[in-house]
């Protein structure tokens, strides 16, 4: 369910707060199985953050281990080699470039997604809030 879509069962609920209680009941279930769906979202945005992490820090551990080629052709002096490797190993790599912006996408997306479920839970009615101890379980997701 996406934050849309529980903002609008959080108007349906303060509507039928008039309406039966059994309608109240069941589109306040569908709420917090909604908010429910959105947190593990997030814990999956936060353990796919992590897991990339790692993987381009062991990729960028692996590649610089590596015995590259410096040149292809011609001569090449031991000095020139040892400065070409030197360079190369201070200016890093195209992918850890591509890591970093990686990584940076997914903790944008992570801290989006944390702010939409807070601002979804401030438009709540106060009776409606998940407890603070709930608050906690999903911060630590």
């Amino acid at each position: 369910m996406t934050t849309r879509g529980l903002k609008k069962l959080s108007l349906r609920l303060r509507a039928a707060e008039e309406g039966s209680p059994s309608r109240q009941k069941a589109i306040q279930e569908k709420f917090i199985k909604g908010a429910l769906i959105q947190s593990k979202a997030g814990a999956v945005l936060k353990t796919t953050l992590k897991e990339n992490t790692t993987y381009a820090e062991a990729h960028r551990l692996r590649h610089q281990r590596g015995q590259g080629w410096l040149q292809t052709g011609g001569t090449l002096s031991v000095e020139d080699a040892r400065e070409m490797k030197l360079q190369k190993e201070t200016e890093g790599g195209r992918g850890r470039d591509r890591a970093a912006r990686r990584e940076n996408e997914l903790q944008r997306k992570l801290y989006d997604e944390q702010q939409k479920f807070k601002r979804l839970v401030e438009s709540l009615p106060e009776e409606l809030r998940p407890s603070e101890s709930l608050e906690s379980e999903l911060d630590e997701l």
